[in-house]
């Protein structure tokens, strides 16, 4: 099977290559490739990482946050990302004032997680220590390091949970945040799914679980080290396969006529 599954995925990119729009697409593959781990993440800095996941989050039009995040108002929303003082904010209030500035982001009760995320921080929660515990590879190389990922994130999901931040302890969300910060993996959201059923990484009976999620992600791993490419730009090539409102805009518009019949 896996010789199988890479072969669609060398077909997957192959195709997509053809009709790449320059310089954007390879900018962006660029940008994936050098994307390293963050060290000694501090906490106006975890803070940043996520509202940005949490604006991206719950099926928001990519290309709608992204004008949220390019337009400056939510650092000056949240005070630069200052967790004690977005602790005493007000939802409602924040809502209130700034919601037709930022409903690109779609839900108004992602303002209630950021406070609440911020309310942790401020109580003691530390992502960096939590981070240096799992143990989680930072690049992966071959196959063990592929295996150790997994293993550290799991710890790192236990030790999240026991926690009990908003957001975080989601599968989809974890795996976004470690995308964020450049490890190895890749977010296993609607799009990317889609993409890993259509050329038989997982089936379609059933709910996307976790189960499946993970097969996925680790699927995309294990063709990135034996390809010796980043998972995070396997995750960019299956965005731009189901059409990403971002990702699309890299190729021309024609490959979604001529692969999508």
């Amino acid at each position: 099977m896996t010789d199988r599954i890479h072969k669609k995925i060398d077909e997957l990119i192959h195709q997509i290559d053809e009709f790449r729009l320059e310089p954007g697409f390879t900018k962006e593959v660029n940008r994936r490739n050098v994307n390293e781990v963050v060290n000694n993440l501090h906490d106006e800095q975890f803070l940043e990482i996520a509202v940005e996941l949490i604006a991206y989050s719950q099926s928001a039009k990519s290309s709608k946050v992204r004008e949220v995040l390019d337009n400056g108002d939510l650092p000056r929303m949240f005070a630069n990302y200052d967790a004690k003082k977005i602790s005493v904010m007000n939802p409602c209030d924040l809502a209130d004032d700034n919601w037709m500035r930022i409903k690109g982001i779609r839900q108004k009760h992602k303002l209630f997680q950021i406070v609440m995320l911020a309310r942790n921080i401020d109580r003691g929660f530390n992502m960096q220590n939590l981070l240096k515990q799992a143990q989680i590879p930072k690049t992966l190389e071959n196959k063990k390091d592929v295996k150790n990922f997994w293993i550290g994130f799991k710890k790192l999901r236990k030790s999240i949970k026991m926690q009990n931040p908003p957001f975080l302890g989601e599968l989809t969300s974890l795996l976004h945040f470690l995308l964020m910060i450049g490890y190895d993996c890749a977010k296993p959201d609607v799009i990317v799914m889609k993409a890993a059923k259509s050329i038989g990484i997982v089936d379609n009976k059933g709910n996307d679980n976790d189960t499946k999620k993970i097969a996925v992600i680790r699927a995309m791993q294990e063709y990135a080290v034996k390809n010796s490419i980043r998972t995070s730009i396997i995750d960019f090539y299956f965005l731009v396969w189901n059409g990403q409102s971002e990702a699309s805009n890299l190729v021309k518009p024609e490959f979604y006529k001529i692969t999508k019949k």
